[in-house]
């Protein structure tokens, strides 16, 4: 019931569904099964890589998968929950978000404490913020084993834990889409 109400009250939710649904078939997902190619079919089986270079590309994965797909999934969720009468306020635009559009005013932080205030802990807790942080603005090393040093930080992500962390967020992505699709293809499509 948000998610119709969503794409009710802003044709730029509907907009979105559709440049979801459009984007995700041509070109994301096309990217996503490309970089899930390399890193499963070569990565893990660490094909003349070193622990460190498997390290990088598994960041730089985090990172697109983060930026990329999750990051407009929690856009159309939190944005649903506007719809059904909550309120969000963007400090850079200094007021509530009352359009789709006005989510890229407001910090993944800031709509993942939304999801959070509104008990939708299962979506915000798979998105690693301090990772995703340090990897974004390069502020890590990555030793010989393969551990990720977050700068600033006595934080460290050794080699082995980076595929439960991926895997929790991948599975979140595959699941919201369904989720979406569905969505969009009984309010589109089988009319």
């Amino acid at each position: 019931p948000l998610l119709e109400r969503a794409t009710e009250m802003d044709p730029m939710c509907n907009k979105a569904l559709y440049m979801y649904r459009r984007e995700m078939e041509q070109y994301r997902l096309r990217n996503i099964l490309l970089m899930n190619r390399l890193f499963f079919d070569k990565i893990k089986r660490k094909l003349d890589l070193e622990l460190k270079e498997i390290s990088l590309l598994f960041l730089v994965h985090y990172l697109f998968m983060v930026e990329g797909p999750f990051v407009l999934q929690v856009n159309v969720v939190v944005y649903s929950l506007i719809a059904g009468g909550e309120k969000l306020y963007s400090k850079v635009l200094r007021r509530n978000v009352v359009g789709f559009s006005d989510l890229e005013y407001v910090t993944l932080k800031q709509k993942l404490d939304f999801l959070e205030k509104h008990n939708l802990y299962i979506i915000s807790k798979v998105c690693d913020r301090d990772l995703r942080n340090h990897v974004a603005h390069l502020t890590f090393t990555i030793d010989d084993l393969g551990t990720v040093h977050l700068k600033g930080k006595k934080r460290k992500i050794p080699f082995n834990d980076f595929n439960p962390k991926y895997e929790s967020l991948r599975e979140m992505v595959n699941s919201i889409n369904v989720v979406l699709q569905v969505f969009y293809y009984r309010k589109y499509v089988r009319r």
